[in-house]
């Protein structure tokens, strides 16, 4: 009868920690992009599939502009380790970290996002205060609120847009 309960407590929270990992096979987030000029459109990205990056294993990060979400190309790579999520950039073959959900109030965050549209241009943000927040399915995140506005929620990302952080 031990062994029932144990199992049974191994399973539930196993499945409890799963939920909360960032980096999920087929997880989509759509993004909507508006020019300064005055265009719009959406840009998705998913996840699909493994590759290994030197040593380094990654989960594929496709991206698509099409809205029938049929026409989708390789974009980059993410990698998630100790509370922070990394980003392979296909286009110019570096990496840089572009979350790190153990940060504290009052700590600073350097963006080295490394997008081809941002040419790599470094933001210093600091954390004003963290809090949680309650997703439609209930699950409680952390979210991380920044002075100039960024939001990051956990396992979720920047509300600015999956590799848009500090943009």
């Amino acid at each position: 009868m031990k062994k029932i309960v144990l199992t049974s407590i191994l399973a539930t929270l196993t499945v409890l920690v799963s939920s909360q990992t960032f980096i999920q096979e087929n997880k989509t987030w759509n993004v909507v992009e508006c020019m300064n000029w005055g265009g719009c459109g959406t840009q998705s990205f998913r996840i699909l599939g493994d590759t290994t990056i030197g040593q380094t294993e990654y989960k594929k990060l496709y991206a698509t502009n099409d809205t029938t979400l049929s026409n989708w190309y390789k974009y980059g790579a993410l990698r998630e380790y100790e509370n922070k999520v990394y980003f392979y950039l296909f286009a110019n073959e570096t990496e840089a970290l572009l979350y790190d959900f153990s940060l504290n109030v009052g700590e600073s965050f350097i963006s080295t996002h490394n997008s081809v549209e941002y040419q790599g241009c470094p933001i210093e943000m600091e954390i004003s205060f963290i809090d949680s927040v309650t997703t439609e399915n209930g699950e409680q995140r952390q979210r991380i609120n920044f002075s100039d506005g960024e939001e990051w929620i956990n396992g979720i990302g920047s509300l600015y847009g999956l590799v848009y952080v500090g943009v």
